[in-house]
């Protein structure tokens, strides 16, 4: 029987400010918490395919939104599913935003509405430039946490961070078959002279 892939993140933008003493804030942050000041935007809409919840794409948390329908469709900043039993904390806060069995009975009837660029099947999080204080002096660092469990061969979480203000992606790091059984970081740091930070995260089975 297969295992559930589930690829949780949460996503906080810093920046450290050299004047004097050193102090650390935050430019922008998203913890699925509903007052995160990051934006993003989901692909495909949150959903999940059974009741209770299975074949997850959305926020998970112990309060969680009632099934409103098939295919189990929801609106963006929803709570859709309890928390994973095998994930049963955030990294920080009380949501993540999990993804299960991505390759389902939903996400099947979706056939020729996905976008050629990650392709079909690539689920995505895409998060609005945001302008960087300091004009690109300052030491700036971008940073998420994710927590992978079960994944097999052609699973795959990917990600994309761009230091600039534009519309188009590259390409996705991508890392297959990853079960990290912990919260796990990784941080970015802006290269110099940059005025802008956007960043894809994306999940495929």
């Amino acid at each position: 029987m297969r295992e559930s892939y589930k690829f949780l993140i949460l996503l906080v933008v810093t920046t450290t400010f050299g004047l004097g003493a050193f102090a650390q804030s935050n430019i922008v942050s998203q913890s699925f918490e509903g007052s995160g000041t990051w934006n993003y935007v989901e692909f495909p809409n949150p959903y999940t395919v059974y009741s209770p919840p299975g074949d997850v794409w959305g926020i998970c948390g112990n309060t969680y939104v009632s099934t409103p329908g098939t295919p189990y469709v929801y609106n963006h900043g929803d709570v859709v599913a309890p928390f994973f039993t095998t994930i049963s904390s955030a990294s920080e806060g009380d949501h993540y935003f999990g993804m299960q069995d991505l390759e389902n009975p939903y996400t099947n009837t979706l056939a020729g509405s996905w976008p050629a660029n990650p392709g079909n099947l690539w689920h995505t999080l895409t998060f609005d430039p945001v302008t960087l204080p300091g004009g690109g002096t300052f030491p700036i660092k971008l940073a998420f946490d994710y927590y992978t469990n079960g994944a097999w061969y052609n699973d795959y979480i990917g990600w994309e961070v761009i230091w600039d203000n534009g519309t188009t992606w590259n390409s996705l790091t991508t890392v297959g078959n990853s079960s990290t059984n912990a919260w796990t970081t990784e941080e970015f740091t802006a290269p110099a002279g940059a005025t802008h930070v956007r960043l894809r995260v994306a999940a495929k089975q």
